[in-house]
């Protein structure tokens, strides 16, 4: 089922305890997804929640947001994700091979703005919007839909969430994302979005960045880079 509100709140109210799952390597977009999604659960129902991810947070970026917005997540290898637990995939679908969602187990909810996997469909309830720039503009439309008002803290991280994922809107491919920004943009906290924005760069980054750029190639309108080792898989992006 897509985009059923009444089915999407009587299935959390539903459950006690609840896991968000992220994509490997999570980035804004993905971060800022988990946290309207839980803060949605945390006001209409008793439901315990926990985000969890994959991989690492390597780009100072990322670092910086889960600072200063102070998101409590768990990593995978922390926590025990078996066939009982009811997992809900953010920005990320089953089949991906791009989230640590086990083997047989089947999330009861899947919300991405990703091309649809089959596999998605299992879910109790999915939402999948291809022709969205970000998951982070369907959990915003969730909030307006659900008339919870969104704290500024919240705001500040579904805008950027956004923004980074529609590269300032110049990827987006759906209006709706215009909209959300615009309606976001007066609840922002601009200090804090400063920060995530331009956070202390780490030496080893300029180094890793040194070393790919001497390792490029250019062939047509491809450039190839050699890096061996060294960068993180978020860090390459």
């Amino acid at each position: 089922m897509t985009g059923d509100l009444k089915k999407f709140i009587k299935i959390l109210s539903s459950k006690r305890k609840i896991i968000i799952l992220l994509h490997n390597n999570p980035d804004p977009d993905s971060i800022a997804s988990a946290l309207g999604i839980k803060y949605i659960i945390n006001n209409i129902c008793s439901s315990k929640v926990l985000i969890a991810y994959g991989g690492i947070i390597g780009r100072a970026e990322n670092q910086e947001m889960v600072r200063c917005l102070r998101v409590k997540l768990k990593h995978v290898n922390d926590i025990e994700i078996k066939r009982s637990s009811n997992v809900i995939l953010v920005d990320t679908q089953p089949g991906t091979g791009n989230n640590s969602l086990p083997k047989g187990v089947v999330p009861i909810i899947v919300i991405d703005h990703h091309p649809l996997k089959r596999a998605a469909k299992a879910a109790l309830y999915y939402d999948v919007r291809s022709d969205y720039g970000s998951a982070s503009t369907i959990v915003f439309e969730y909030l307006k839909a659900l008339k919870i008002n969104v704290t500024r803290s919240l705001a500040t991280a579904i805008f950027y969430g956004i923004k980074t994922d529609t590269d300032d809107i110049g990827r987006s491919r759906n209006a709706r994302d215009d909209l959300a920004m615009n309606a976001l943009y007066p609840l922002i906290l601009p200090g804090m979005l400063l920060k995530m924005q331009h956070p202390r760069i780490p030496l080893e980054y300029y180094m890793q960045f040194s070393h790919a750029m001497k390792n490029t190639c250019i062939y047509k309108d491809v450039i190839i880079s050699d890096l061996e080792d060294r960068c993180t898989p978020d860090m390459i992006a």
